[in-house]
């Protein structure tokens, strides 16, 4: 029994069809006022054609990032589906070229009172094919050939079509099968399987072209969906499970013209019969592909999506230059790569892995273990330093009981000064130790986060890597400040030499410029003192004091400048000349309150949890510890919100030789 074709243009002659076309003929004006709300809004129209079923993967991911990336020009999306791969008679697709014409060109009625499309994209071969064998159907309206690049279409003719422009991507099978021989060198076969579609055809050509060449020990197999049955399929598969891996192409029908679903057929072969199975496009990523370098709809959809916007603006399809970009994706899925046991430091750098388990330790080892490291190293740090003060509470206490009790019990204080001294030396040995201990790890953590910044990061990493590295430091400053305090409390000798005043404090503020220089402050030296006028004291002392100082200035000012100034002074005609120095800023200034007790230990201006400067309190009390061991005498004076100005008065020194002596005094007779 044999059927006439059956035309669509005859079914509108059967009554309860014309009746249903009365039906929309009514619902025309209805269209005529959404055409015209849409005009209103110049909301642009585009026409999607693609070339298969609307539940195709490759097809939903397309039309999610089309829509996505249409979303700030509110444009107006057709859907339009050839379904190809289930329809592929050239009767039906006639037929099918009446329907899009009567729809969607301009001379149509439907057409004009509906939206007429401002663009057309051709998704996919058989769409771009079709559109060139029914050149009709849509009229001029600028069309957009979008999809894969395929051996099967040597001549190209898309690119020969008016008032078009093309964007296409490829499938790389010589890269994949170069993959696959790398991460399985254990497999002797790699097997192509491709479908027996048109589509199929293309890809078995493009396959053959780029694999003639290839220099690997795997053998390629091409396996032809038009040759088996899907029963025969997994069966031949089966007995390869242990020797081969699958390169898997588009199969969605038979031998048998049974009709199957690809990620039905990648789950199938990767799950029950457990060969590894790699793919060509990221749709199948996460279905049961192992991955590879994939074709990716959302790729093909942003690069398409960037010509559709040129032609939206203006510019003629002839203006825009035609291209194959040949962009992949190097995807893998995270549970396959386990379930097979690969090793993660094989795949290709830029690889992108999917599913995986959102892990600190894995993502970030090293800098975990750093950033514990550092951890422990800061409380060792609080502990050591809650040590000293505590030995320093207990000393000063006993100091007091033993002054109260001097008189009155002799033998007892004698006794309680042994155990003080025992206390202090026992402090001074504790701290001592334990500093270096701790500054000694913390070099090789500053080191190695230099390294990893030079390296290649994500900005997130290399933000970490940089806080690791700034903490590491801090603890480094505060651990050489205790080291300098307990150092300051154990020596008691100091080196008298010959010192040119002015040479050292260039120095110094050479040395500052830099953390000045960071927060926008100038810094102004001054010296009065000449060249050739030298003092006579200890040169590492006076450059302590200067850099306590200057730094305390520099961290409590925001904005501004800092001066330093150096002269010679006399109390009197019979005295000898001291060095006055004054380090003056405009900084944040300190209270009354607080400037009687500026220079003891621990002192901190805001002791709040929060607050907002740093540190110990170490600095200025050590400065002064240092000012008293040279005899010398330190103030302050000081204004909040105004600014402070320290002024230290150091004497010149007795030295052991004459000449040495008489160099000194004549240096320091200029009044």
């Amino acid at each position: 029994m044999t059927f006439e074709p059956f035309s669509v243009y005859q079914l509108f002659r059967l009554p309860l069809l014309q009746g249903l076309a009365r039906v929309i003929l009514t619902l025309i004006p209805g269209f005529c006022s959404l055409n015209q709300s849409l005009a209103e809004e110049n909301a642009p129209v585009v026409l999607i054609l693609h070339s298969f079923t609307p539940t195709a993967l490759w097809n939903r991911e397309l039309n999610e990032s089309f829509e996505e990336n249409l979303k700030d020009l509110n444009a107006y999306i057709h859907y339009e589906q050839l379904n190809v791969n289930q329809f592929p008679d050239e009767h039906l697709l006639k037929e099918k070229s009446g329907i899009l014409k009567y729809k969607y060109h301009p001379d149509s009625i439907v057409s004009r009172a509906v939206s007429t499309p401002d663009v057309i994209i051709a998704a996919g071969q058989p769409a771009m094919e079709f559109v060139i064998n029914y050149p009709a159907t849509f009229g001029s309206t600028p069309i957009i050939f979008s999809g894969i690049v395929r051996a099967n279409n040597p001549e190209r003719s898309w690119e020969k079509h008016p008032n078009s422009v093309t964007v296409f991507n490829a499938v790389d099978f010589k890269a994949n099968a170069e993959l696959i021989s790398k991460l399985h060198p254990d497999r002797s076969e790699i097997l192509i399987v491709i479908g027996n579609s048109k589509i199929g055809s293309g890809e078995y050509n493009n396959a053959i072209n780029q694999l003639s060449d290839i220099s690997i020990p795997q053998k390629i197999t091409y396996v032809l969906g038009s040759k088996y049955s899907t029963e025969e399929m997994v069966s031949l598969l089966e007995e390869k499970r242990d020797t081969a891996v699958v390169q898997f192409m588009n199969w969605t029908l038979d031998r048998n013209m049974e009709n199957t679903d690809n990620p039905v057929m990648v789950g199938l072969i990767s799950n029950e019969i457990r060969i590894p199975i790699y793919g060509q496009y990221s749709a199948l990523i996460g279905k049961g592909i192992i991955g590879g370098h994939l074709v990716s709809a959302r790729r093909q959809a942003v690069e398409t999506t960037e010509v559709l916007k040129k032609i939206l603006m203006g510019i003629t399809p002839e203006d825009i230059l035609q291209s194959d970009h040949g962009s992949r994706d190097l995807l893998f899925d995270y549970h396959e790569l386990k379930k097979w046991s690969i090793d993660f430091d094989k795949l290709p750098k830029k690889s992108i892995i999917i599913n995986q388990p959102n892990s600190i330790w894995t993502d970030y080892k090293e800098y975990v273990i750093v950033a514990i490291l550092v951890f422990i190293f800061q409380c060792l740090a609080a502990v050591s330093l809650g040590v000293a003060f505590y030995f320093k509470r207990k000393m000063e206490r006993m100091r007091r009981e033993n002054e109260k009790n001097l008189g009155e019990e002799l033998q007892r204080s004698n006794r309680l000064t042994q155990d003080l001294q025992k206390a202090l030396e026992t402090k001074s040995t504790f701290l001592a130790v334990m500093s270096h201990e701790l500054r000694t790890p913390l070099n090789p953590i500053i080191g190695y986060s230099d390294l990893l910044l030079e390296k290649e990061q994500d900005e997130d990493t290399t933000n970490s890597l940089r806080s690791i590295q700034e903490s590491a430091k801090n603890l480094l400053d505060l651990i050489d400040t205790v080291l300098q305090y307990v150092d300051h409390d154990t020596k008691s000798a100091v080196n008298i030499e010959a010192i040119n005043v002015t040479e050292l404090i260039d120095e110094i503020v050479v040395q500052k410029t830099e953390a000045a220089s960071e927060k926008g402050l100038e810094l102004h030296c001054n010296s009065e003192v000449k060249d050739h006028e030298l003092i006579f004291s200890d040169r590492f002392l006076l450059e302590q004091i200067l850099n306590k100082l200057i730094s305390n200035a520099i961290k409590f000012t925001e904005t501004g400048s800092i001066s330093i100034r150096a002269s010679l002074c006399k109390q009197d005609e019979s005295s000898r000349a001291q060095l006055k120095l004054e380090i003056e800023d405009t900084g944040v200034g300190f209270s009354k309150e607080y400037q009687k007790n500026i220079f003891d230990a621990f002192s901190q201006m805001d002791t709040s949890p929060h607050r907002k400067f740093g540190g110990m309190g170490l600095g200025l009390s050590l400065a002064k510890k240092i000012v008293d061991s040279l005899n010398g005498t330190i103030a302050i004076e000081s204004e909040e919100n105004v600014g402070s100005r320290f002024t230290v008065l150091i004497p010149q020194h007795q030295t052991t030789s004459d000449e040495s002596k008489g160099t000194a005094i004549d240096a320091f007779h200029p009044f």
